[in-house]
């Protein structure tokens, strides 16, 4: 795992004072100059990535809060990110337009091309293909769980398959889970001598530049809220309340607190797949063997691949101590923190958890569309938001909440109709979000399935298969090496 040689520091009392002429836009010309070698990549390059990243989102100011509860004697506000209006309905496209629009300039001054190998559990391998379409230096090769083995629902394929015909687009459906797939590409990756010969990169976990990103998220939540409570002018603090499977958003979050932003808490929300849960709990990190299906299958993963930024921040950046605890938990499957070590993640870096059931996850999206005048979140969200709106869950005492939305509703269907009585989603789907070309592809995906066209296992032109029992990284070498732009 990457993380950044140093962490530069927010000029936050600088950002609220120039608050009315920023947009996000802006701000990620901002937050990414932190980090930006000027020698590298200009600021006029940067201005240009960025402008070009988000032409394809839906709406002018790229993300949205939407308040879904005002402060009340039964608690604090309560704020909707929607981070899902790109190409591909989820909060990924945020991180991804940019980073491939970066590599691509990159790549071109170098004169170089670049295969991004990508493993995905639901949203990833979607966002890395929408984000490689049209360029002339990336491919992408996408390898995804098939349906007969996960929680992925046939919006996530629909969109994953939609351009598997593209000439620098190649899709792998594989006979196993989210985790199956890491083995053959982690192998991959360790052969130094193949990685190089046949130029493949990632925009996985491993690569840093998306959680960077996605601190340019919690920035621009703050300083909308600030707009919103003017009542608090000074630094108002705010707590984020962000669904964690991979834990890459809310290591964002961690990074963004460190840097300076006056962040309360950071609430990790996990479905039933709790091994961050249980870690900020009882200090006991224990790998289960197989990941739970839920309705939240974009979380279902047994092990959170950003855990190791998580522990290496909270060792003070001690990479011998943080190699050491991997090393055990990959052999033992389980390790110990002391309570200094959980002191440190819970006051020092203000990281709270949260586990929600499906029962949870239905209810929740069943009490929003109820009490918010018919506001439809997706499964992932209604995670996020079953812990913001239980008055239980924090000690913030009014201090603002914001739940990170991940995706369009659209994107999951059969749980979105299933909390609402079983309506159809022509029957609850915003009609302001009906022009997108994605949630249009949802609707006639639906349309198509009435009349018993199966996308899950119909074959589609351009589709490799991994079945179970092959040896995937021959295959996938094979694949990596024929690869042709």
């Amino acid at each position: 795992m990457l993380m950044p040689a140093e962490l530069p520091e927010l000029d936050v009392r600088g950002l609220a004072e120039a608050e009315p002429s920023h947009t996000y836009k802006s701000l990620c010309r901002h937050i990414l100059g932190l980090f930006t070698d000027k020698s590298v990549i200009s600021e006029s390059d940067l201005g240009d990535i960025i402008e070009d990243a988000f032409r394809p989102f839906d709406i002018e100011e790229v993300v949205r809060l939407q308040a879904i509860r005002d402060e009340n004697e039964n608690g604090a506000a309560c704020y909707v990110a929607e981070l899902w209006h790109g190409p591909t309905l989820a909060f990924k496209d945020l991180s991804m337009q940019v980073l491939c629009g970066f590599m691509e300039t990159l790549l071109a001054k170098q004169q170089r091309r670049l295969n991004l190998v990508v493993a995905t559990s639901g949203d990833t391998g979607a966002s890395a293909i929408a984000g490689v379409l049209g360029k002339r230096h990336l491919s992408v090769t996408v390898l995804y769980p098939s349906p007969k083995f996960s929680s992925i629902s046939v919006e996530q394929e629909e969109q994953t398959l939609r351009h598997a015909g593209e000439p620098n687009v190649t899709v792998v459906n594989c006979e196993g889970t989210s985790d199956d797939l890491d083995v053959p590409i982690e192998a991959c990756f360790g052969d130094l001598a193949f990685k190089e010969a046949a130029s493949i990169g990632s925009v996985n976990s491993v690569n840093v530049f998306r959680v960077i990103m996605q601190v340019v998220h919690y920035v621009y939540c703050w300083l909308q809220l600030r707009r919103a409570h003017p009542e608090r002018r000074g630094l108002l603090e705010v707590s984020f309340y962000v669904p964690s499977g991979g834990c890459g958003h809310i290591s964002a979050g961690i990074l963004a607190r460190a840097m300076g932003l006056p962040i309360r808490t950071l609430f990790a929300c996990v479905n039933a797949n709790d091994v961050l849960h249980s870690l900020l709990q009882t200090g006991h990190l224990d790998s289960n063997p197989n990941a739970v299906p839920t309705l939240a299958p974009s979380m279902d993963i047994v092990v959170p691949y950003n855990l190791e930024r998580i522990l290496f921040l909270m060792s003070g950046r001690d990479q011998a101590k943080v190699r050491a605890w991997m090393t055990r938990w990959k052999k033992e499957g389980k390790v110990q923190l002391g309570g200094e070590e959980r002191a440190i993640l819970a006051e020092t870096m203000g990281l709270r958890s949260v586990s929600t059931s499906d029962e949870q996850i239905l209810s929740t999206i069943a009490q929003v569309h109820r009490e918010c005048g018919g506001y439809v979140i997706d499964p992932h969200t209604a995670v996020a938001a079953a812990a913001c709106l239980s008055s239980s869950s924090s000690p913030d005492d009014g201090v603002p909440r914001v739940i990170m939305g991940c995706a369009h509703p659209g994107k999951f269907t059969g749980a979105v109709s299933k909390a609402l009585g079983n309506r159809p989603a022509s029957d609850w789907m915003p009609l302001g979000d009906r022009a997108h070309p994605a949630v249009a592809a949802i609707l006639a995906l639906q349309e198509r399935a009435k009349g018993g066209d199966d996308l899950l296992s119909r074959e589609t032109p351009g589709v490799h298969h991994f079945v179970k029992g092959q040896d995937w990284e021959r295959t996938l070498r094979g694949i990596l090496t024929s690869s042709d732009m």
